[in-house]
């Protein structure tokens, strides 16, 4: 019965082999090319794919800018963050500083215009 080579194991041969030094443990070079095929794997699938947290923030930022983007429609417009705070009941808590980063894919994406007057932001319905 063989005894199942763990992951500390297998990079350590594989930094031996490299070090053209004998390993402490028997691996060949396809089982070594084998590990590392399937390490990268893994940390493809996992970097392919973000968090549930990640995922639940986008989606709320994705309703916030749309409820922005009917406010703006409706006539909200030449406005600064802080009077989109005041104006729109569920920006009341949010911080200028999270509209605005709100606002910034909007600017970028040309549905909104920023404009800066007298040293403030306006944001305009583009």
């Amino acid at each position: 019965m063989s005894k199942k080579i763990t992951k500390v194991q297998t990079l350590s041969a594989i930094r031996s082999i490299l070090k053209n030094e004998e390993p402490e443990v028997s691996i060949t070079i396809e089982g070594c090319v084998d590990f590392l095929d399937k390490e990268i794997a893994l940390l493809s699938k996992k970097n392919s794919t973000p968090s549930k947290a990640v995922q639940a923030r986008q989606e709320s930022n994705s309703k916030d800018r749309e409820i922005l983007m009917n406010a703006m429609r409706e006539g909200l417009s030449g406005v600064t963050c802080s009077q989109i705070a005041d104006a729109i009941e569920v920006f009341e808590d949010y911080s200028s500083a999270k509209i605005a980063a709100l606002l910034k894919p909007l600017v970028a994406e040309g549905k909104v215009r920023r404009d800066v007057v007298k040293g403030k932001a306006l944001f305009f319905l583009a």
